[in-house]
């Protein structure tokens, strides 16, 4: 159950990915800070995930796959996403995948 009130976005991001059945990696240098919830019920898996991705874009961050057949996703800055796009990483993106980011930033990539 998530916590009404102050979260760790790390704790935030740990938590959301396990409820959705995400596995994710992040620098956690990245995910320094705190995020005040206060949430009218209780979110479901995909919800929660939807909402931490909210989060991360607002903090100017994003998830983005491995490669087309990892399930591995990582927490990287929006500025590099597209970089690493080129590389062969993969935005993460409600088209192909529900479980995954749903913020039109990735979207655009």
């Amino acid at each position: 159950m998530l916590p009404d009130g102050d979260i760790a976005i790390a704790r935030l991001v740990d938590l959301s990915a396990e409820l959705a059945g995400v596995s994710i990696e992040y620098d956690a240098s990245l995910l320094r800070g705190n995020a005040t919830l206060r949430l009218a019920e209780g979110l479901e898996g995909d919800e929660l995930w939807s909402l931490t991705n909210e989060l991360l874009a607002a903090r100017g961050l994003t998830t983005i796959r491995r490669g087309t057949g990892s399930p591995l996703l990582s927490v990287v800055k929006l500025p590099d996403a597209a970089r690493l796009a080129g590389e062969g990483w993969l935005a993460a993106s409600a088209a192909s995948d529900p479980w995954r980011a749903r913020t039109t930033r990735t979207d655009c990539l």
